[in-house]
């Protein structure tokens, strides 16, 4: 079926996926790679919650990870479903006396997507809480399991194959704390996150950092905060990030990502790296 990535993406916007899946089990995931390996190409996306979607062409397929649910809590590891909600996550292992998921319960999306990006917030990233990870390989149909290590996890980053891995399952190592004291650190967490970064429909972060200084700073110093390309505007609360004031189109949120990368390579001889996943016809 058909769907409009607007009515999905937290950025409220997004071009129209020709053809996409919410396979809830690996046997209907067998069937999708069966019928169009080879044929099509594939995208793997989570919840949109990182990824702006473009000009799909029309024999594009997507899978999402979303249908993919269930949790399992044993001894100090949570065996998680790759569409499972990374917040509802952090929540469960409260509830069960974990602690390592504090700084990660507002990171929105899922745990696949998570994972595939190593996503983190102050002091905590994927890598540091995953123990695990079971993949479908697209390309060939065959699963595998990798531990952490071989995921060779860095900043922002690990090995796997973008649009062949697709995580199904992922084993979380934690540690037994105090249930209040869980939940005080997530409070806490919640709090400042929320006094950080601005309200409204994005996608997070859009740079990597530079050198460990975020580029929301570089474009603070440029001047580039509060700038707009139609409806959608570089935060004036966070120039890290750009939010779609209500009307904004891809190609607009495109055109600002390309306008902060150029001023931040000509203010520092670097072009950043992007955080946030373009899936596109010309991407």
């Amino acid at each position: 079926m058909s769907v409009s990535a607007a009515n999905i993406s937290s950025l409220g916007c997004g071009a129209t996926v020709p053809t996409a899946f919410f396979p809830k089990d690996i046997d209907r995931l067998r069937q999708i790679q069966r019928r169009y390996a080879g044929q099509s190409r594939f995208f793997i996306a989570g919840g949109l919650t990182n990824t702006l979607v473009m000009n799909m062409a029309p024999d594009d397929v997507m899978i999402f990870c979303g249908g993919m649910r269930g949790i399992r809590v044993h001894d100090d590891f949570i065996t998680v479903r790759a569409g499972e909600k990374t917040a509802h996550i952090a929540d469960v292992a409260r509830i069960c006396g974990l602690s390592g998921m504090e700084d990660l319960c507002c990171i929105p999306g899922t745990v696949g997507g998570g994972v595939m990006g190593n996503a983190g917030c102050f002091d905590t990233a994927f890598a540091d809480v995953v123990k695990s990870v079971r993949l479908f390989h697209l390309d060939d149909g065959q699963q595998e399991e990798l531990s952490a290590e071989e995921i060779a996890f860095r900043y922002r980053y690990c090995n796997l194959r973008k649009n062949v891995d697709f995580i199904t399952e992922v084993t979380l190592k934690l540690f037994p704390d105090g249930v209040a004291a869980i939940g005080a650190r997530m409070s806490d967490v919640r709090k400042r996150r929320k006094q950080a970064l601005p309200a409204g429909k994005s996608l997070g972060s859009v740079f990597k950092k530079l050198d460990d200084v975020g580029c929301g700073y570089y474009l603070d110093q440029l001047g580039i905060k509060g700038r707009r390309i139609g409806g959608m505007q570089v935060s004036e609360k966070h120039a890290g990030i750009i939010v779609n004031r209500g009307d904004g189109t891809p190609e607009e949120y495109l055109a600002l990502v390309e306008l902060c990368e150029s001023e931040i390579q000509k203010a520092t001889g670097r072009k950043p790296e992007r955080e946030v996943v373009i899936f596109g016809r010309d991407q």
